[in-house]
């Protein structure tokens, strides 16, 4: 014992004086990653059997069907609606034995240290990058219960995190060697395809993503002391945009072998937007608050478009109202509609397989269409969206999505929803079998009794309690990690201020750049989210939608702790201040 006390004291003493070694700063990472694997063992998940079919349960069985060699599964109406890439997760975390939760933060540990050695350049350090790999491993957010969930957006940040830390990286090397820009760039390419198996929505990082690489080239270009111009430009760029296809090609390809359609889900394919929009343009009184295409416009639709008349026999006969909609008002929420329309298609026959679901939902499209040119339809020109899950913008829905990210905000720096205790599943004991022999985790299957709460065992209650004090420490940090990140970018801004071709030689000015990138790719989810959750969704603020941006605001306010870490130390050993 005395001899682990000494090397610990030692291994402070060092990160102190700013000489760790190379071997103290892995078994320091290796360290604080088994010391959170140990809560992470006392945490539970949570199912929901007969609940969740288009969600949880969708990815479980359909990571059952990989095992048994059929793909997703037998197609249906939502086989292949969703993006399914965590199903292949699942699946290959059951084939290699590794628990469920074990797994996911593994994955996200990975991304912690690729965060860290793609800033090496600015944080030069081993402590500094030690610190940082601490601060984001140690993330609430990691452990917050939608984490708990076996559901996609479980491993999502994990996977954002490491897409934006091989961006950060190879923008970086602009006058490193092209092959160590190139190997960030594969990470970055390949996360981002990755991501986009694994939501629709994740296109929210392609603009940082792009304007990130065209940002290399202009410096790679326009900056001086550079290398190897071309072949830096041209390993990047290809790095990026292959290994972003790769993964997404393979995905469509499987698809196409096993449903008939090159696709990575029917929810994104155009010709199901194309008809869902039409749908939606044929209201001409909107917006009706929480109703995607309200029971008078489907009346007139069904009137003049025959595809959609033989759609509304099923899609109207009342049972779908249950799960999607109000009986009582005869109206499909927004968030429900979508989903309604799939179903009511399958269950008639109109979409048997794949290739016959992609032929109906053009042929309505061009039936709805037809019927506006035709003059049987009013176009409401208003009324034309981008994607089947949004609802087209109104002006009375501005005040609301204001408020809304108000919520997310709040939701986010004070770090709200992340407890690390699952709340009680809703199964008997055979499904918790199942999901549990599956997954290699246990579910919050036992309740208090006389309640619906679930019942947690003592080192589950402990765990918690030490997962409420890191909370509370990353509560109080944030703050000045936020400010400091904000001084840094400022000096940063004041030194990259000296002409065109200055700037694209500076450092000062890539690493505004970046930070101002990530930034705004924060806004622009944050906002997304808020104004889905008040047109769309309407359940209230949920982190699980946001846990992509909580990721990035932990990143940010890690490096700047880390710039005020650093800051701190050259005070207090009176060195004279230095760049960072």
């Amino acid at each position: 014992m005395k001899k682990w006390i000494a090397k610990l004291k030692t291994f402070f003493q060092h990160f102190l004086n700013d000489d760790l070694t190379k071997k103290e700063y892995v078994w320091g990472v290796l360290v604080i990653f088994a010391l959170k694997l140990i809560l992470v063992c006392m945490q539970m998940i949570q199912i929901f059997p007969g609940e969740a079919e288009v969600d949880d349960e969708l990815m479980f069985y359909a990571a059952k069907s990989i095992g048994r060699g059929e793909w997703l599964g037998a197609y249906s109406w939502a086989t292949i609606a969703k993006s399914m890439g965590f199903s292949v997760w699942l699946w290959l975390l059951h084939v290699l034995h590794i628990p469920y939760l074990i797994g996911n933060q593994l994955l996200y540990g990975g991304a912690c240290v690729l965060s860290a050695n793609a800033l090496s350049p600015v944080m030069e350090k081993r402590r500094t990058r030690f610190l940082l790999i601490f601060i984001l491993w140690f993330s609430p957010f990691a452990t917050a219960q939608f984490t708990l969930r076996v559901y996609r957006d479980s491993i999502l940040p994990a996977l954002i995190l490491y897409a934006f830390a091989g961006v950060i990286g190879f923008c970086m090397r602009v006058r490193s060697d092209w092959r160590s820009s190139a190997r960030y760039a594969i990470a970055g390419g390949l996360f981002t395809g990755f991501s986009r198996l694994v939501r629709d929505d994740v296109i929210w990082i392609y603009p940082f993503v792009i304007c990130a690489t065209i940002t290399y080239v202009l410096f790679v270009l326009l900056g001086k002391d550079v290398d190897d111009r071309i072949k830096k430009v041209l390993s990047t760029v290809l790095s990026v945009a292959v290994f972003f296809a790769i993964p997404v090609l393979l995905f469509c390809a499987m698809n196409l072998k096993y449903y008939g359609v090159f696709l990575i889900n029917e929810s994104s394919d155009k010709d199901f937007t194309a008809a869902i929009s039409a749908m939606q343009r044929a209201d001409m009184d909107l917006p009706h608050p929480g109703i995607a295409v309200c029971h008078d416009t489907r009346d007139k639709l069904y009137a003049a478009v025959p595809e959609m008349a033989e759609l509304g026999k099923t899609l109207d006969n009342g049972s779908y109202y249950h799960g999607y909609g109000w009986q009582d008002q005869e109206e499909f929420n927004s968030g429900g509609f979508f989903w309604a329309v799939r179903r009511a298609a399958f269950d008639a026959g109109l979409t048997t397989n794949g290739k016959e679901a992609k032929e109906y939902y053009r042929s309505l499209a061009e039936g709805i269409e037809k019927a506006f040119a035709e003059g049987k339809l009013e176009g409401n020109k208003n009324a034309r969206t981008v994607s089947a899950f949004l609802i087209p913008y109104d002006s009375s829905f501005l005040t609301p999505t204001i408020k809304e990210l108000w919520n997310s905000s709040k939701c986010i720096l004070f770090f709200e929803q992340t407890s690390s205790l699952a709340p009680l599943s809703y199964a008997n004991m055979e499904q918790t079998k199942e999901w549990w022999i599956y997954t290699l985790s246990m579910p919050s299957f036992s309740a208090k009794v006389g309640t619906d709460e679930a019942d947690y065992y003592f080192p589950q209650r402990v765990a918690e309690w030490i997962y409420c004090a890191i909370r509370w420490c990353y509560r109080i940090a944030i703050w000045p990690a936020l400010i400091l990140c904000g001084v840094l970018f400022f000096k940063e801004t004041k030194k990259s201020l000296k002409g065109i071709r200055e700037f694209f030689s500076m450092d000062s000015s890539m690493n505004v750049i970046l930070i101002l990138g990530v930034s705004l790719s924060i806004l622009v989810r944050v906002v997304l989210m808020s104004y889905i959750e008040v047109t769309n969704f309407r359940i209230g603020t949920y982190l699980l939608y946001l846990s992509g941006a909580a990721v990035l605001v932990i990143l940010i306010a890690a490096v700047g702790a880390a710039y005020g870490f650093e800051r701190y130390m050259a005070k207090r050993k009176g060195e004279q201040k230095g760049e960072y």
